[in-house]
């Protein structure tokens, strides 16, 4: 299945975003232990690691991307079971930017591209529901985040800059949410209690 993601590229930042085709949300890496992986594993990319693991060394060093977005979920557990939340920025006007990576592969027949995000621990907000989040870029760090020319201790300093607890906005949503195939408006529509 073919996803679209936004990101913004170094040379057109000032034109908003740059649709790029990713066809995988999971970083690939060119790692000779990775090739023997199912391609549908998930590689979860720890700021407080990043930058010691041989596996993500080359793409934090050389293709680190942006990865805009309206919102993300987040599950609560609660007893056996757990209770999706739906986080978004509090100034709607503006999407939440993640720190990612990224990287290609030819697999023989084609060339697969993919991406990750990179979380981080959670803040004082988002503590009550999960202990880790994504890595929240803030928008003077954008640019940087992405420039070829950015020394890589500047680069260091932005993974230990998590997101302020004034940023994000929360609420529940319906364990709708809990199917990937399911997509529209009611994923994100707040529960009402009452």
């Amino acid at each position: 299945m073919l996803v679209f993601r936004y990101f913004y590229s170094y040379e057109d930042i000032s034109c908003y975003v740059q649709l790029i085709c990713i066809s995988r949300y999971e970083l690939k890496a060119l790692y000779e232990n990775l090739y023997y992986l199912n391609l549908n594993t998930k590689i979860i990319v720890y700021a407080e690691s990043v930058t010691e693991k041989p596996m993500f060394r080359e793409a934090y060093q050389k293709r680190r991307c942006l990865a805009p977005a309206s919102g993300f979920y987040e599950w609560r557990k609660n007893g056996r079971g757990k209770i999706p939340y739906y986080f978004s920025p509090k100034n709607e006007r503006e999407p939440l930017v993640f720190a990612g990576l990224w990287e290609n592969w030819n697999n023989g027949n084609e060339t697969l591209w993919s991406f990750t995000i990179i979380t981080t621990a959670a803040n004082d907000f988002m503590k009550p529901i999960h202990d880790r989040m994504p890595l929240i870029l803030k928008p003077e760090f954008w640019r940087k985040w992405i420039a070829p020319e950015a020394g890589l201790s500047e680069i260091d300093k932005i993974l230990e800059q998590p997101a302020g607890n004034d940023v994000l906005q929360n609420w529940e949503v319906s364990p709708y949410v809990n199917n990937a195939a399911h997509e529209g408006a009611c994923c994100i529509a707040r529960i009402n209690f009452l």
